[in-house]
């Protein structure tokens, strides 16, 4: 049983120590330390491979900044459109990179591959962080258990920001907690800086950290205020002046996604306590609330420093609402935080069980059983292939794989009108990820996300404000070039019967229409792809009596079915 204990030691520690774990331990201890962190990583590979595809278009909106970057354009959005769409600015940097030496290469496959790094840290930094109070064979369990988690894979497969983000904030917590003097403790603060980069809420971790370094300072009478600042204000020095550089370039304090999405806290006050709720029901975490209640009794600075930003993380998303995305995206930078407090809760109810003068070998026995037994509750409830079929969260698997399904279509469909669309022309379009990307429009976001004048000016009329808002009146002095119609974007060649009939396949057109002259302004042209046999039917302003000319292939033909 010793052996067993210590071989699980480093989960992955035992990787990338390796010579001083043989040092330390015994080459059988550290030979069975690294196949326990190597067989994590199987079952993390395991896990993405079973849980399918998935993708989002909004990571695409991302990829569309990263993409302008690495050609020399600049962080700006689709084809000179200067507004700051994205919340992930070191994210959307890092994106560029394999993009500046690999132009053509698949987006997603790159960040996937950027995440990978970010992956193995937050595994490290969740067994370091979960070592501070329970042994090597606890903080083993802290790991399989953020591995079996299905949302860690989605967001590993999104492509968006997600997990490196959970894996900084996670890291900076766990060099918090080493000694005061140690080097590591040293990089909490440029890693939790590195994560306000990732993020544009990841302020709040930041302050917070700041907060708590002021406050163990303000009780260690030797400490003097002159080292708090030496220690901080460095890293706030970076953040301040990334945040003054952003605001100048772009000419808004925050991203345009923040005003676009601003409304919907406002008109619908209860969704963000409906959005945790919903976590705290299908995630099953409430089994294990009772051990974490337990073990903030026993107060120590540990536990009352991630009991506090876990509780106030949780206030922040009741507050801005939720997200929409089938996974737990807004919560997932608490949930490491919340396996290593609940396997400290069972380990600490153990040792409470141990200290009893009578039948302390059963109670320990006994807690640790029932510690284990919430545990893998937890573990089945948040993994899609061992959920229960009514399951909130196979109904996320399915959303999960249909969005993939989604996203391909909005890239073909995008193709498409980039055959149609010339470069710099006003596209206006709801899916703002893959337009952008893949066409070479000035795309005109209906959401707001990426379009300032809509999101500082819009309303929710006839919206739904979780996704952004919406200005019908403000498309007169945006000057459209082009609309394209709703889903399915890929019909039929006589899908259309008449002009009219596209004009109203248009989303919100018949709400523009009151600002802006689309029959005399407009004609309806198609698309058709010879090799599928579909048509994409669009808008096009009549900047002639004849369409422009266009080089197409051999495979499309542009028609204009209801004339001129």
């Amino acid at each position: 049983m010793r052996l067993m204990k210590e071989a699980t030691w480093g989960t992955l520690t035992g990787v990338l120590h390796l010579p001083r774990s043989f040092r330390r331990h015994p080459p059988a201890h550290v030979a069975l330390a690294v196949l326990a962190g190597l067989s994590l990583w199987c079952l993390l590979v395991w896990q993405i491979w079973r849980s399918g595809p998935f993708r989002v278009d909004d990571a695409y909106i991302t990829f569309s900044f990263s993409k302008n970057l690495a050609t020399g354009h600049g962080p700006i959005y689709s084809n000179g459109v200067h507004v700051e769409g994205y919340s992930n600015f070191l994210w959307m940097v890092l994106n560029a990179l394999p993009l500046a030496f690999a132009p053509d290469l698949d987006p997603f496959l790159s960040a996937r591959l950027l995440t990978l790094p970010f992956t193995a840290l937050l595994l490290l930094a969740t067994y370091k962080l979960a070592r501070v109070r329970v042994s090597p064979w606890w903080g083993f369990v802290t790991v399989l258990l953020l591995c079996l988690h299905t949302d860690i894979v989605w967001a590993f497969l999104s492509g968006l920001e997600t997990l490196p983000y959970t894996a900084l904030v996670t890291a900076a917590f766990a060099c918090q907690v080493a000694p005061r003097l140690s080097l590591r403790r040293k990089l909490a603060l440029p890693v939790m800086t590195a994560a306000a980069l990732m993020r544009i809420d990841g302020f709040l971790p930041l302050g917070f950290l700041l907060a708590w370094e002021l406050w163990e300072t303000w009780l260690d009478r030797r400490r003097r205020p002159q080292s708090y600042l030496r220690r901080t204000l460095p890293w706030v020095t970076v953040w301040g002046l990334w945040f003054v550089w952003r605001w100048w370039y772009y000419g808004l304090p925050l991203p345009s996604t923040y005003y676009a999405k601003a409304l919907f806290p406002i008109l619908h006050p209860d969704a963000g306590w409906g959005y945790v709720q919903e976590k705290l029901k299908t995630t099953g975490v409430l089994v294990v609330m009772p051990f974490i209640a337990l073990l903030a009794f026993r107060a120590a600075r540990p536990v009352w420093m991630l009991l506090l930003f876990a509780a106030g993380h949780v206030a922040y998303v009741i507050r801005v609402g939720g997200d929409w995305m089938p996974f737990e995206r807004f919560l997932l930078p608490i949930v490491p935080i919340f396996f290593v407090l609940s396997v400290w809760g069972v380990a600490d109810l153990a040792t409470r069980a141990r200290a009893r003068r009578r039948f302390r070998r059963v109670l320990q026995v006994a807690a640790v059983l029932v510690g284990l037994v919430a545990l893998t509750s937890v573990a089945v409830r948040n993994n899609v292939p061992w959920g229960k079929p009514d399951d909130k969260k196979r109904e996320h698997a399915f959303l999960a794989v249909e969005n993939d399904a989604h996203v391909k279509r909005l890239q073909q469909a995008a193709e498409l009108l980039d055959l149609v669309v010339a470069p710099g022309k006003r596209l206006v379009t709801d899916y703002a990820g893959a337009m952008a990307y893949f066409t070479h429009a000035y795309v005109i976001d209906m959401w707001g996300l990426c379009n300032a004048t809509i999101s500082t000016r819009g309303n929710s009329l006839g919206i739904q404000p979780m996704y952004g808002r919406t200005c019908h009146a403000c498309y007169a002095e945006l000057h459209p070039d082009y609309f394209h119609t709703e889903m399915p974007w890929l019909r039929e060649r006589d899908a259309f019967v008449s002009y009219a009939a596209v004009v109203n396949a248009v989303w919100q057109l018949d709400s523009i229409g009151r600002y802006l002259d689309v029959p005399g302004t407009f004609r309806a042209g198609r698309i058709t792809d010879l090799r599928v046999g579909k048509a994409l039917f669009f808008l096009e302003r009549r900047d002639g009596p004849a369409p422009p000319a266009r080089n197409l292939p051999a495979w499309a033909v542009v028609d204009y079915p209801f004339g001129l």
